[in-house]
């Protein structure tokens, strides 16, 4: 793979799916990870759930509305993840 940005230093991949129940949604993502594990590190994924969409009705971000939820520590990640390309 060739990136077009040859001064590109970190690439960051995610791939955000529904819960992963169905034999090609883990398929998918295996595929992801082996074929650009080398590009860049691949994020982990990101479960839909009904405390999403209710926090965005409250207009509240997850972490205050929910703060155990499970994708708060995934969004921690992408968050750290992100920050770190400055």
């Amino acid at each position: 793979m060739q990136l077009v940005n040859a001064d590109l230093r970190d690439f960051r991949l995610k791939y955000a799916i529904e819960p992963i129940q169905e034999e090609q949604d883990t398929r998918t993502l295996g595929a992801i990870q082996e074929q650009l594990a080398g590009v860049g590190p691949i994020l982990p994924p990101i479960s839909r759930s009904t405390p999403f969409v209710d926090a965005s009705e409250e207009r509240m971000p997850l972490a205050v509305y929910q703060p155990k939820h499970p994708a708060i520590a995934i969004l921690e990640i992408i968050a750290s993840s992100m920050e770190s390309l400055k």
